[in-house]
């Protein structure tokens, strides 16, 4: 027995080599650790839904109010949103090259510092 009440056996590795006093089970040794991963999954949640819901299916709302508080047509209003979604879409078409050249590091870089600098 181990000091967690475990029996002790041993673990045979995949050459034949046996390490004695090897707790019986691996996975009930292993103690649970924070998945970092998540941070990644809320932030990228977070972003969507101010991008997403602001940017895109709110644009009824704010184009209307725009339309009403200064008298611009709907085509005044909107063709920046429209402009916006063009060259993201032109971007995203373009920017593979662009890391393949240069690299995420150095392609990433310069806006996340611009950016941090707010």
């Amino acid at each position: 027995m181990d000091a967690h009440g475990e029996r002790l056996g041993t673990i045979t590795s995949e050459n034949g080599e046996m390490v004695p006093g090897a707790p019986g089970s691996v996975v009930a040794s292993m103690s649970a650790r924070y998945f970092y991963g998540w941070n990644v999954v809320a932030a990228t949640f977070v972003m969507a839904l101010f991008t997403f819901g602001l940017g895109f299916y709110g644009l009824t709302v704010y184009v209307a109010t725009l339309q009403r508080l200064h008298g611009w047509s709907a085509s005044t209003v909107s063709a920046p949103v429209t402009l916006y979604y063009v060259a993201g879409a032109l971007l995203t078409a373009s920017i593979g090259g662009v890391y393949e050249r240069f690299g995420p590091r150095r392609v990433s870089w310069r806006p996340a510092s611009r950016r941090s600098a707010w």
